[in-house]
């Protein structure tokens, strides 16, 4: 969806490929603002104090009222820099930081006609390099730099403070950040396989390729348990199976992971349909099992951040 009024208030960029949404769709998708699901978000409705200003670009704007801040790769060149995500929603920290991925899911799974996301990119020393962002008709930057180096903020390595004043390639940003730096560390390594939580997994992957219903229930969490039943209710059970099939990988490869508690984040390489795929699963302990909450696939080269 677009909206070509001038300075309008309001993203106008669609998530992914602009194809319409399936009604029923697995949680990640469901995080989008029309989905907002209590405790599941990745945009949540507290106000923020973490960043204000205006971000302008291709005659659209919008207020910036949230920041969330991590360690990641450059839109430019792959070089580590810090990442300040800026948005005219407020983010729910605590489940993005389950993610290693956390450009991605924003970018992806955040970002949509609601809800826009422009990545600031910052060096150790806080010099501002430049932003990537998909906003506004043709406002789109892949990344637009800034070779001044005139402008700079405070980075501790435990939050990233200043004012942020820049015009450039017809963009324009205004704001004032304090942002905590989210930890990258997800607990501790699960070794080959993934341990418990990889094998649980695996559990989770035959059920999958055999559609074993009686074996994806045991295999999902309550959360996911509960996005089913509700689909089931709404007639569209098969649409939310299919979410959760079409993408999944049809040949393991490799299993690598983290757990702290009762959660754990998985990467995930393997196969399907001749592609090589990617995956970002997050588990939930309960009951004393290791379940599937969320699995997040993309092809390698879309991939991002990694521990």
């Amino acid at each position: 969806m677009t909206d070509d009024r001038e300075d309008a208030q309001v993203p106008l960029t669609q998530v992914g490929s602009g194809e319409e949404k399936d009604a029923v769709m697995k949680p990640w998708m469901r995080w989008m603002p029309a989905w907002i699901v209590a405790g599941l978000a990745l945009c949540g409705t507290a106000a923020a104090q973490d960043a204000s200003g205006v971000f302008e670009s291709g005659g659209a704007s919008f207020e910036i009222v949230d920041a969330y801040a991590f360690r990641g790769e450059s839109a430019l060149d792959g070089e580590p820099v810090w990442v300040v995500a800026v948005s005219n929603e407020t983010f729910r920290d605590e489940r993005v930081a389950r993610y290693v991925d956390r450009r991605y899911v924003l970018d992806n799974y955040f970002r949509s006609d609601r809800s826009a996301v422009v990545f600031l990119e910052i060096e150790d020393d806080g010099t501002f390099r430049g932003l990537s962002s998909s906003f506004g008709p043709g406002g789109g930057c892949g990344f637009c730099r800034d070779a001044s180096g005139a402008v700079k903020v405070e980075v501790d390595g435990r939050r990233i403070t200043g004012t942020l004043a820049w015009t450039g390639d017809g963009h324009a940003l205004d704001a004032e950040i304090d942002v905590a730096i989210s930890s990258r560390d997800h607990g501790e390594p699960l070794g080959a396989g993934g341990g418990e939580p990889g094998a649980a997994y695996m559990a989770f992957h035959r059920a999958i390729l055999s559609r074993d219903e009686v074996a994806l229930e045991l295999a999902f969490s309550r959360a996911v348990n509960t996005d089913w039943a509700e689909a089931a209710f709404a007639g569209q059970e098969e649409s939310y199976l299919q979410s959760w099939i079409e993408d999944h990988p049809k040949e393991i490869d490799e299993i690598r992971g983290w757990a702290r508690d009762d959660r754990a984040v998985l990467v995930v390489a393997g196969w399907r349909a001749g592609r090589e795929l990617e995956a970002e699963v997050l588990l939930v302990r309960e009951d004393g099992n290791w379940r599937v909450d969320d699995e997040m696939v993309r092809r390698p080269a879309e991939a991002g951040q990694r521990p």
